[in-house]
């Protein structure tokens, strides 16, 4: 089956091929079952072996909190931004809800995601792998569906400055084609061509993250780590002390912990303190969480490092702000220009083009909210540069009538205006005496 023909059956509704495109496979005709991407990625060039002797893998790397958390915060906080496709009219813009690709950024990029699911799916895929892909599923010239395809399944292959992408096929085979039948979103690349990836950059920070959790768990599992000793001075063959132990660990194990303990024929209870190289573990823990941190550009106090003070602000607005402006927003420019480069023909992104909108996460509390609404709308006898609707419309209020004109203050009365002649500024019969 080609790949062609493959895609084509998506749009039938056949729910099970389309699962089969989000899973890799190996390229060979005697392959007949999908295999699962921790199976396929430990065995193809996903891994990256860490100088503490870990491999890395990304679906090994998720399974590490921190950046499990990392990759979770920044994908969901993308997936909940609405994106939207703007029409250039003039000096002013409109949202072009008649263009096709509006329903598909939007709402529907295809048969069986949503579009909070689909671009979660492709940033998380660019901040493990550091490219993501979906294949355009076109009827004719239009854009049917975008289907998104996993990156251990695509390769990209450079001629000169030409560039074409082979596709590992469910049934084995592979298929290459051109960029045109792709969306690709590519993070960072050291010579302009090939995407880097995270993890295996970074492959001696995650490693030893995920060596240190691996040494703690087996350390503390059942207790490893005793919490104090029982000591006498009587001579203990191998026997008692193993009916000693295990009589002890009856008592005073698993959810007897804190019972009160009733000591004969001489022993002695000896409570161990933490040892200092249980403190430098701990401390280890920390240091690689923000490391991590640091290598998605987030926050630590976002992920739950909350050791420290955060240096992001103070206010819970001035911290979304800067989490917004210096985490997200590169990557939303990026996913941006790729859909306009991918998406739109050349004369359609001089008429379209795509826009995140970040303002419900930039929006203070009701009271400042209203505030900066005051002065919006012409608040202190200044200009107005919003109307009542377009604030409305923030607020998800409908529109009111006479709400879209903007407020100009008039000239205060007795005010001689600018161009205007005496007589306009002398008094009135209704005018008030002047007293001294």
């Amino acid at each position: 089956m080609g790949l062609i023909e493959w895609f084509k059956k998506t749009i039938t509704g056949d729910q099970e091929q389309v699962q089969d495109a989000l899973v890799p496979v190996r390229a060979s005709t005697t392959h007949t079952a999908p295999m699962s991407i921790e199976t396929l990625t430990e065995l193809i060039g996903s891994t990256s072996q860490s100088a503490s002797g870990v491999s890395v893998t990304p679906a090994a790397a998720m399974r590490q909190a921190t950046v499990y958390s990392c990759i979770r915060l920044m994908s969901e906080t993308v997936s909940q931004l609405p994106l939207h496709l703007y029409e250039r009219i003039g000096d002013s813009r409109e949202r072009a809800t008649t263009n096709p690709l509006y329903t598909l950024l939007r709402s529907t990029p295809n048969g069986f995601h949503t579009a909070s699911e689909f671009w979660q799916f492709i940033v998380a895929c660019v901040l493990l792998r550091g490219m993501a892909a979906a294949y355009k599923v076109m009827v004719g010239s239009r854009l049917r569906e975008l289907i998104p395809i996993s990156p251990d399944s695509i390769n990209e292959i450079w001629r000169g400055t030409r560039r074409s992408y082979n596709v590992i096929l469910p049934d084995g085979l592979s298929q290459e084609l051109g960029p045109e039948n792709f969306l690709i979103v590519k993070g960072l690349t050291l010579n302009g061509q090939d995407a880097i990836s995270p993890i295996k950059y970074m492959a001696n920070s995650i490693g030893l993250a995920i060596s240190t959790n691996d040494y703690s768990s087996k350390f503390y599992k059942n207790g490893a780590r005793p919490s104090g000793a029982l000591e006498t001075d009587a001579a203990l063959d191998p026997e008692k002390v193993k009916a000693l132990r295990e009589a002890w660990s009856l008592q005073h194990g698993g959810s007897n912990v804190g019972g009160t303990a009733v000591l004969t024929a001489g022993l002695k209870f000896k409570p161990m303190s933490m040892s200092n190289e249980d403190a430098q573990l701990l401390e280890l823990l920390n240091f690689s969480r923000g490391e991590i941190a640091g290598i998605y550009g987030v926050p630590p106090h976002m992920i739950g490092a909350i050791e420290k003070t955060s240096s992001w602000g103070t206010g819970l607005a001035e911290q979304s702000l800067s989490f917004i402006k210096y985490t997200i927003a590169p990557w939303l420019n990026r996913i941006e220009q790729s859909i306009s480069r991918d998406l739109l023909t050349p004369a359609e992104q001089k008429r379209f083009y795509p826009e995140f909108l970040t303002e419900q996460f930039l929006r203070g509390d009701t009271k400042n909210r209203y505030e900066a609404y005051k002065v919006a709308l012409g608040g202190t006898q200044n200009p107005g540069f919003m109307t009542q609707n377009e604030i409305r419309h923030l607020e998800n209020l409908p529109p009111v009538e006479g709400g879209d004109k903007l407020y100009q203050p008039e000239p205060s009365a007795g005010r001689k205006e600018e161009g205007g002649s005496d007589e306009e500024q002398a008094p009135t019969e209704s005018d008030p005496p002047t007293t001294r």
